[in-house]
């Protein structure tokens, strides 16, 4: 499953974060689209899909910076 920009953004987002989303250089943007996929596929894999809507772009950003602040 290949997920491309307008997946990840999803309709319900705060003007600030689709400009934080923008602002991401290639490969961070990759993580984010790679961590998402993820998150779909494993809540796929629990029955659990409902939980997967919730990872929207507010929890990316905020688990992005979490994960950036890790590897740095």
């Amino acid at each position: 499953m290949q997920m491309d920009t307008e997946e990840l953004t999803g309709d319900n987002n705060r003007p600030e974060d689709v400009r934080w989303l923008y602002s991401l250089s290639e490969s961070e943007l990759d993580m984010l689209l790679s961590l998402k996929e993820l998150a779909l596929q494993r809540a796929k894999v629990i029955g659990h899909e409902d939980l997967a809507e919730k990872f929207d772009l507010k929890m990316l950003r905020g688990l992005g910076s979490i994960l950036y602040e890790l590897i740095i």
